[in-house]
């Protein structure tokens, strides 16, 4: 997918997470510990993403993303 400047500016600003699963839960919890968010909403659905690349990112997420995640606290 061709990044826009919008994309970057999201990007740059940890406003999306996008990367490997791995990354993806550092990504989160660093923007966690610097406060900037204390609640996480998802969205998946976005662009001209296919069901099936929409589907698989909601599986990575739930499978090795959220695991990850589950027992920290960064308060």
């Amino acid at each position: 997918m061709k990044q826009t400047g919008h994309d970057n500016y999201l990007l740059d600003r940890n406003l999306v997470f996008v990367d490997s699963p791995e990354t993806v839960a550092q990504k989160v919890k660093a923007a966690a510990s610097e406060g900037l968010f204390n609640t996480l909403f998802c969205e998946f659905n976005f662009g001209t993403l296919s069901e099936d690349d929409l589907m698989r990112s909601i599986t990575l997420f739930g499978a090795q993303v959220l695991p990850r995640l589950r027992e920290y606290q960064p308060y």
